[in-house]
């Protein structure tokens, strides 16, 4: 089975030293925009690669998706299913064979005082539209702006994209 790129993504981003948890929704869709020539993406590149996360997932792992309080945002990350340590997963999907988890929402993201969402299904529409805007303006990346000295959602900066080049070099 080929990996996905959407995994190698993920994957990579705390090994690279990326980060400390993980990507956000709009980077991870921008970043496969990116590999497909893409500026910019759309509400429904967002609803598909929730789709192929939920439905055919990597094998061995899963997306934990959870609050990251360093930037202020949901981050992506993924977890071996046989990782022995415990994290609060408070809403899931199921893998479509069985076998554990293929999307999970830990309790942090979806508390009243992030995401503030009682399913996962719940959870997973409120990302989407959540991520709708930043990917449909090409904003994918939540950077320092050096004006306002705060995080701020923009285009790529050079390090994100000798990143994607690096993990993903075949495509481009």
């Amino acid at each position: 089975m080929n990996t996905p790129n959407w995994f190698v993504i993920i994957k990579q981003w705390r090994t690279k030293k990326m980060g400390e948890y993980g990507v956000t929704l709009p980077f991870l869709v921008g970043a496969l925009a990116y590999v497909n020539g893409q500026e910019k993406a759309s509400l429904n590149d967002v609803i598909v690669l929730f789709d192929e996360m939920i439905e055919n997932p990597a094998d061995g792992y899963m997306v934990e998706i959870r609050w990251c309080g360093d930037i202020q945002e949901p981050v992506m990350s993924m977890r071996a299913l046989n990782d022995p340590f415990v994290v609060a997963i408070k809403g899931s999907y199921s893998r479509p064979k069985g076998g554990g988890m293929s999307v999970a929402f830990t309790d942090d993201l979806m508390s009243m005082f992030n995401l503030n969402c009682k399913t996962a299904a719940e959870c997973r529409d409120k990302l989407t539209i959540y991520a709708k805007d930043y990917v449909e303006n090409g904003y994918f990346s939540k950077n320092l702006n050096p004006e306002t000295m705060k995080r701020e959602f923009g285009c790529f900066s050079e390090r994100d994209i000798q990143y994607i080049k690096s993990v993903i070099p075949a495509n481009l």
